[in-house]
């Protein structure tokens, strides 16, 4: 598990690249829980993203420009998921994946 100090600065890094985008955005999944003071033993960094559809090769190279490597992936019928941008670092170490998912209405 990617250590939290470490996880963190990949969290900062993550936000300060999607507000120079203007992309808006939420944390979600296991590190908002610790956010909010649960323990929970995570190694990826989920957010939600509002995101064009137009923007989001720019968000995918945005990410690979700071070595991360990945795909947009489409889900089936019976995912809950419909689409996301699973982004995994190129050297890992101790660096987390980082899985976008996109909102697909205002109100997500």
């Amino acid at each position: 598990m990617a250590r939290a100090r470490d996880a963190l600065d990949d969290l900062r890094l993550v936000h300060k690249t999607l507000k120079r985008l203007k992309i808006p955005h939420a944390l979600i999944g296991g590190w908002a829980t610790v956010a909010w003071g649960s323990v929970r033993a995570t190694k990826d960094l989920d957010l939600l993203v509002l995101v064009k559809r137009s923007d989001r090769d720019l968000l995918k190279r945005s990410f690979e420009r700071l070595g991360y490597q990945g795909e947009w992936r489409k889900g089936d019928v019976d995912d809950p998921i419909p689409e996301l941008l699973r982004l995994f670092p190129k050297n890992a170490g101790e660096r987390p994946a980082i899985d976008f998912l996109p909102a697909s209405k205002g109100f997500d």
